[in-house]
């Protein structure tokens, strides 16, 4: 195996051996349903131990990259599956954008997603006949007595995990996931602040008629009302801190 792998210095070991099984996959060394080299095999290739190979191997299972199977070995996922760790979601916590940032942030990529939900409308009937069925099932919570805010904000949640599925594209689906998971506090406490979930309502059937009637510059003002009534929320609750 040492043809695999270059010896790096000034590093250390465990990430020696995640950058080795990187350079594998970039190089299309290692390909999705692959066996990932054996512990010994790594050891012996990078010049590191087998418990620095069994460390990073831990990490690159929680990001997603690796897939450890009991008495099997390890392997490159064929599928990408939803990670321990996201790291998009990881470095956003550390680095912690401000408000204006993160609006911005969410506008260029929720019009973006809406524009494909309208692109690919000759494949994506089933999401939206789902996002017809949460706005009917938020209409109908608007008129019970037993509705929470935290009820509301479920439905909203799903609303906007829906509307990346019906993107029918898998990376931006991957990066709106991300953005939701980012998102989540944040939008499921702006259904404290309002009755009914009376605005969120108003902003999401403004983004489905644009959908409905495929019209990108509609769906567009519809998302900006959207994020403008989410980042006014968020604006209120900094300044009663």
């Amino acid at each position: 195996m040492d043809e695999l792998f270059k010896k790096q210095e000034k590093k250390s070991t465990v990430d020696i051996v995640i950058d080795g099984i990187w350079e594998l996959l970039r190089t299309k060394k290692l390909q999705p349903g692959q066996k990932v080299p054996s512990e010994s095999e790594i050891s012996e290739g990078l010049g590191v131990s087998r418990g620095s190979v069994r460390e990073a191997m831990k990490i690159l299972s929680a990001f997603g990259i690796v897939e450890i199977r009991a008495g099997d070995g390890t392997y490159i996922p064929t599928k990408a599956g939803k990670p321990i760790i996201e790291p998009m979601l990881f470095s956003f916590m550390l680095y912690d954008p401000d408000l204006k940032e993160l609006t911005e942030f969410r506008k260029m990529i929720e019009v973006d997603v809406v524009e494909l939900v309208i692109l690919n409308r000759e494949k994506n009937q089933r999401e939206r006949g789902l996002l017809e069925e949460n706005m009917a099932r938020f209409n109908e919570l608007r008129r019970s007595a037993d509705s929470t805010p935290e009820a509301f904000a479920r439905l909203d949640l799903d609303f906007h995990r829906i509307l990346g599925q019906a993107a029918h594209n898998n990376m931006m689906s991957r990066i709106y996931e991300f953005v939701i998971d980012y998102f989540e506090e944040s939008i499921s406490n702006s259904h404290h602040k309002q009755i009914n979930g009376e605005r969120t309502y108003k902003a999401h059937s403004q983004i489905i008629e644009g959908i409905r009637s495929n019209d990108p510059e509609l769906a567009r003002k519809a998302i900006y009302d959207s994020v403008d009534l989410w980042e006014n929320f968020q604006y209120q609750a900094r300044i009663s801190h």
